[in-house]
């Protein structure tokens, strides 16, 4: 797929791992009717 832009909820901390332009490898998991990044690495 092309690339994309979606928002998601993330946990504290979680979002430090990378900076805007990065690319990186992500978990989502449901939490309720919504999606939430429960983890990020940077690609290399």
């Amino acid at each position: 797929w092309p690339a994309m832009t979606m928002a998601f909820k993330a946990a504290p901390g979680i979002t430090d791992a990378a900076k805007v332009g990065d690319k990186v490898d992500f978990d989502v998991t449901l939490v309720g009717s919504a999606g939430e990044v429960t983890a990020i690495q940077k690609k290399p």
